[in-house]
């Protein structure tokens, strides 16, 4: 049986060797085609889904350290145990890392996982709340992470809870002694990409779910430890006088309703998109190409781009993902997707980053983008959640470059007060549960232009799916996702759509844009079989 390395979220998907039209005549196993072979051949090609029946969890905080964090970090602490009792009761392996957004502090900070609490003794003044009481973390010796296999009780396999919110407490409760410039976007990128953490926190097929809690914005600028970057010795006003051009956009979320502002559409190469869309997927190139035409505000000087463009904390992210999962593009020439040795050496033209983009979560806890960006002229702090925070345009436009299904941003502050971070917690394991549930098809669909191009008796039906891309396609008549739970003795049983599980026609790559969500958890030790029309 040939192994096929693409899942988006990480299940294991087997395609059967007899059923793989794609490398010729080969002989029929009959055990993946229970239609029967025809001409020493599977009619139709199937997926294989076994094992676990759902993926396991990476999850990475980044939370903010500086002197303004202190009720932030208790309502964090309040909502944890809630969240990690929701996150253990879906039954997965998972992985809780934290890290901080100083780039100064060479031992606690730069990107290393927290295996302690922060300092709150320099700053203790500034807070309206008393310091976690973490005496108890000293008696500990935590690893860089923490794995539910290390919380499992012997006898029951239930997760000790209660243990896991202890030790998490160490980690989270970073401190208020740290840098106040924060660069969230560097702590991530370097925890996750440069080696100065176990390698094996991040594990092939999993689910990566970032979340940062801050209350102000990134200024990302190549700092590292006592090496300064361009911006860092100007503090949070440099950042936001130096800000890029990409990061200037003016559309907002409305205060009222919270939907997007998504400008007018515009065109630029040979792509039409929102203003809003050309401004978070955070190209230069084609804002400065664009710009005359989008609502954005550049100091008196010019945007000076001197901090590290969200694109490239993109790309490496998902450059990560797609090596670990062999996501290649089709006909790559790098990149093979049954040839693991390949996808760490293949050009990063050939990874599929959309595809591996469906593998991220990335939740945003922070002061949301009012579409506010001031001149050099202006005071900052202030602006937003009492007197010491700004808005995190950089960490939600950063968002926003991954799929709307897997993203989520919140605010820290209402009324400048810390919110309750329940709410917040609660989308997070709702897109969670949601994604652990769901995969992308690995195979572009059979498609049709004409009636011509279906088989006898069906039609090419008028609901043409992506409609406006260069990946627009239609399907035939009688086109259906079919599943079978294979039981011990071998029979099958078949799943119902839009009752074990629905069809998303649009959710995952141009190669293959099927998406499927099962409605029900899936056991362990299961197989089903998956089947559908495949382009030749």
């Amino acid at each position: 049986m040939k192994k096929s390395a693409l899942t988006t979220v990480g299940l294991l998907l087997l395609l059967a060797t007899a059923c793989d039209d794609q490398q010729g005549p080969s002989p029929c196993n009959p055990e993946y085609c229970p239609a029967g072979c025809v001409d020493g051949r599977c009619p139709e090609p199937e997926y294989v889904l076994e094992g676990h029946g759902r993926p396991p969890l990476d999850l990475l905080f980044v939370v903010d350290n500086s002197s303004s964090m202190c009720e932030e970090q208790a309502s964090l602490l309040e909502a944890s145990k809630l969240f990690l009792e929701t996150v253990a009761s879906f039954g997965i392996d998972f992985h809780i890392a934290v890290v901080t957004t100083d780039m100064v502090d060479t031992l606690g900070g730069v990107g290393r996982f927290r295996t302690r609490p922060g300092s709150y003794q320099d700053n203790i003044s500034r807070c309206s709340v008393s310091a976690p009481e973490l005496s108890y973390c000293d008696e500990l010796s935590l690893t860089p992470y923490l794995s539910s296999e290390d919380y499992r009780e012997a006898q029951s396999l239930q997760l000790d809870a209660a243990m896991l919110q202890r030790d998490f407490a160490c980690m989270a409760m970073t401190g208020i002694d740290g840098d106040g410039v924060e660069m969230g976007l560097e702590t991530m990128s370097r925890a996750l990409t440069s080696g100065v953490n176990p390698p094996d926190f991040l594990r092939r097929g999993s689910i990566l779910a970032i979340v940062f809690v801050s209350d102000e914005n990134d200024c990302s600028d190549n700092t590292f430890g006592q090496v300064p970057g361009e911006v860092y010795s100007t503090g949070d006003a440099g950042c936001e006088y130096n800000r890029n051009i990409e990061d200037s956009c003016l559309y907002a979320r409305d205060d009222n309703d919270g939907l997007l502002n998504e400008g007018p559409m515009l065109s630029y190469g040979d792509e039409r998109k929102s203003a809003r869309q050309w401004c978070s997927e955070g190209d230069p190139v084609a804002v400065s190409a664009l710009q005359d035409s989008l609502e954005l505000l550049c100091p008196s000087g010019g945007c000076t781009n001197k901090l590290k463009t969200r694109r490239s904390y993109y790309n490496a992210i998902t450059e990560l993902v797609a090596r670990r999962d062999g996501l290649c593009k089709e006909g790559a020439a790098t990149c093979e997707v049954d040839n693991q040795s390949s996808w760490q050496t293949a050009d990063a033209a050939d990874l599929d980053l959309a595809l591996a983009a469906q593998n991220v979560i990335v939740a945003t806890i922070i002061n949301p983008d009012r579409g506010r960006r001031f001149l050099e002229t202006e005071e900052i702090d202030g602006a937003v959640c009492g007197d010491a925070g700004t808005a995190g345009y950089r960490y939600q436009l950063f968002a926003e470059m991954f799929p709307v299904n897997r993203r989520i941003v919140f605010p820290i502050c209402e009324n400048d007060l810390p919110t309750s971070f329940a709410q917040a917690l609660e989308e997070i394991t709702t897109v969670v549960g949601k994604s652990i549930d769901s995969i992308c098809l690995r195979w572009r669909p059979a498609t049709c232009d004409t009636d011509e191009d279906c088989p006898t008796g069906e039609s090419c039906a008028e609901t043409e799916y992506l409609a406006g891309t260069d990946y627009a396609f239609r399907l035939c008549s009688g086109f259906a996702v079919t599943i079978e739970s294979e039981l011990s003795d071998g029979s099958r049983v078949p799943l119902v759509e839009g009752v074990d599980f629905k069809v998303n026609y649009t959710q995952c790559s141009y190669i293959s844009p099927l998406g499927l969500e099962f409605l029900n958890p899936l056991p362990g030790g299961a197989r089903w079989i998956i089947s559908y029309p495949r382009a030749q």
